[in-house]
């Protein structure tokens, strides 16, 4: 995987006051991501896309769900 200062998230989702998670790539098997906490970008990390039984992909990290769907598109 590339360093994560040469590269820019393709989504976001913020979790609150210094915290989100940044998207790096997503196809269909699986997702690239890290977490942001307090201004500093953890190390990247993959997981496996996973449906629900209505067809939503989501990915589990922290032994959590995050849809696909409810994640910021950027444009940088």
């Amino acid at each position: 995987m590339d360093d994560k200062k040469n590269r820019n998230p393709v989504a976001v989702l913020s979790l609150g006051i210094g915290a989100g998670i940044l998207i790096y790539e997503a196809d269909d098997e699986k997702v690239t991501f890290a977490w942001e906490l307090n201004g500093k970008t953890e190390k990247i990390r993959q997981a496996g896309i996973k449906h629900n039984s209505k067809g939503e992909p989501f990915f589990m990290t922290e032994k959590k769900r995050y849809y696909l769907k409810d994640f910021l598109k950027t444009n940088l």
